[in-house]
């Protein structure tokens, strides 16, 4: 069986996703996995396409702002049959002097939102197109390649927060088993405002913009910390009634505790001497 590893971003699921690939599973099907960073040393350990798809999920069935950032509180069950999205010279929202003022943007004083790899001849431009999600047609056949895969291959394991807010429109059985981290939300809202910029979660625009947050050129509207920590409780309430779930605390891998959790729902041993790594 397949193993899926979910929930808030920066809440400890790339550690989990390193230590299942200790056990022996692989963390990617399409062969191109995100690269390490200063967040994840060790890696993300999530498939770039099983990304890009959970992006386009939540584009295509809702609207162009929604994104694991600013997710859905309702799912949708109709996809728009129009829909085409593509990271290009009229879609990228580049704030003048972006690169200039990075610290303005991004606290961590590098360019943790991609946006100038996102420029023409960049390594995330057209990202979507170069791999057949651009419209609606690639779309649900990237969903249901990954649908089938996730049902047959006993060794994979896909990592992606979004999939918190997209596990809807995959076609699973009801045996799927998911690893879902939990982390103290203050934690959380800490490390989520380190990465994605220090206006997330408040009434705080750019200037003259309409978002407070644009990672990944998902242009995020205002939002409140509880209400999207609300909408994410109600999608974990209905994945656990639909799924085969685990649920892990990150403080306690941390501590060392409850490891026996993990091997015992995934059926293999772990190296946990990469939690102290």
């Amino acid at each position: 069986m397949s193993f899926i590893v979910t929930g808030l971003p920066r809440s400890g699921t790339s550690l989990v996703a390193q230590l299942v690939a200790s056990a022996g599973y692989k963390t990617s099907l399409s062969g191109e996995l995100l690269g390490a960073a200063e967040f994840n040393s060790h890696g993300y350990h999530e498939d770039v396409l099983f990304n890009l798809l959970n992006d386009q999920l939540l584009r295509s069935y809702y609207s162009d702002t929604t994104s694991f950032l600013n997710p859905p509180s309702m799912p949708s069950v109709v996809a728009r049959e129009d829909f085409y999205y593509d990271i290009d010279a009229d879609s990228l929202d580049l704030p003048p002097y972006y690169l200039e003022n990075i610290h303005s943007y991004c606290p961590c004083g590098w360019d943790s939102w991609g946006l100038s790899r996102m420029t023409p001849g960049s390594k995330w431009y057209k990202c979507y197109s170069d791999r057949n999600i651009a419209d609606i047609k690639g779309i649900l056949n990237s969903l249901n390649r990954y649908s089938k895969q996730l049902k047959s291959d006993p060794l994979l394991c896909l990592k992606d927060p979004r999939f918190l807010f997209t596990y809807d429109k995959y076609d699973l059985c009801s045996t799927q088993k998911v690893i879902l981290v939990q982390r103290d939300y203050a934690n959380v809202l800490r490390s989520m405002r380190y990465h994605y910029g220090n206006m997330l979660f408040t009434d705080n625009k750019y200037p003259e913009t309409e978002w407070v947050c644009n990672h990944f050129n998902s242009r995020v509207p205002p939002v409140s910390f509880e209400s999207y920590c609300s909408i994410a409780e109600s999608w974990t309430q209905t994945l656990q009634t639909k799924y085969n779930v685990l649920m892990l605390c990150f403080e306690d891998l941390l501590a060392g505790t409850n490891l026996f959790l993990l091997e015992d729902f995934i059926g293999q041993e772990c190296d946990f001497t990469l939690i102290n790594s």
